[in-house]
C-alpha cells in the first residue's frame, strides 16, 4: 500500500473491537442464510433431523466469509474500522491454505476459555495462537495525511 504506513497491530482490543464488528455482521449472514434454508425446505426449523450438516454448513459460511475477505485484501469489515490487516509473516497476502489453518487455530483459541486471544498480552510480538500456527500477523494501517489540492476561486480542485 503506497498511501499509507503499517505498523505493528500490538492492542488486543483492536482485535476484539475488530471481532465485534464482524460478529454483528456475520449473525445477519447467518441469520439470511438460516431464512433462506428454512424457505427453499419448507421447514418451520432446519434443527429436524440434519442438525449436524445444517451446523457444518453455518460453520463452512462463517469461514467463506473470513477466508474471502482475508485472501481479498486482508482485512474483513471489522477490521478496516478498526485499522488492521492480516497479513503473512513475511508480508505476503494470505492464502486459503492459511486462512482455513487460522479460522480452525482462531476456534480452537476462542474454546479454550479465550486463552489463545489473551496469549497475545505476553507474546512479545503481541501474536495470538492462531497468528503464530497460521504464519500470519495482524499490522496497524495508518493513513497518511494527505496534501490538499489547490482551490480556485470558484471552490472546486484544480
Amino acid at each position: 500500500m503506497k498511501d499509507s504506513k503499517t505498523t505493528h497491530a500490538g492492542l488486543l482490543l483492536l482485535r476484539l473491537g475488530a471481532l465485534l464488528y464482524d460478529a454483528v455482521l456475520l449473525c445477519a449472514i447467518l441469520f439470511a442464510a438460516t431464512g433462506l434454508l428454512m424457505t427453499i425446505l419448507h421447514k418451520q426449523t432446519p434443527f429436524d433431523t440434519h442438525a449436524r450438516l445444517y451446523h457444518i454448513g453455518l460453520l463452512l459460511l462463517c469461514f467463506l466469509f473470513f477466508g474471502y475477505c482475508w485472501t481479498h485484501g486482508g482485512q474483513t469489515l471489522g477490521m478496516k474500522a478498526w485499522k488492521i490487516r492480516l497479513i503473512g509473516s513475511d508480508g505476503s497476502q494470505v492464502g486459503w491454505f492459511q486462512s482455513a489453518i487460522r479460522f480452525i487455530a482462531a476456534l480452537l483459541s476462542a474454546s479454550a476459555f479465550g486463552l489463545g486471544f489473551l496469549w497475545a498480552l505476553f507474546d512479545r510480538q503481541a501474536q495470538c495462537w492462531h497468528d503464530i500456527v497460521s504464519g500470519t500477523k495482524l499490522v496497524r494501517i495508518e493513513r497518511l495525511p494527505q496534501t490538499k489540492q489547490p482551490v480556485d476561486s470558484s471552490g472546486k480542485n484544480r
